[in-house]
């Protein structure tokens, strides 16, 4: 989720960077579970990311219908001002 962050504001990630989102994505999202309500407003919002291009650059990286649930419900909570849990 940091190299999403990171995308978002203009850095360029190596091919190790990439191949290591591409392989782990589903398992840093899914381990960060509720803290995800917290996190992301401090960590993405809150350092001037816009909140939709993050999904955009996330969401292609995640592979389990698990994870992309959990991001979805995140980002509509996140949206409605709600706290999700």
């Amino acid at each position: 989720m940091r190299v999403a962050q990171f995308l978002c504001r203009g850095y360029t990630a190596t091919a190790e960077t990439m191949a290591y989102v591409e392989r782990e994505a589903d398992r840093d999202l899914l381990g960060m579970g509720r803290r995800l309500w917290s996190w992301i407003p401090v960590h993405v919002v809150g350092t001037g990311v816009d909140l939709d291009e993050f999904r955009r650059r996330l969401e292609p990286w995640l592979r389990s219908a698990e994870a992309r649930h959990l991001f979805a419900r995140v980002m509509a909570d996140l949206r409605a001002g709600s706290a999700g849990f």
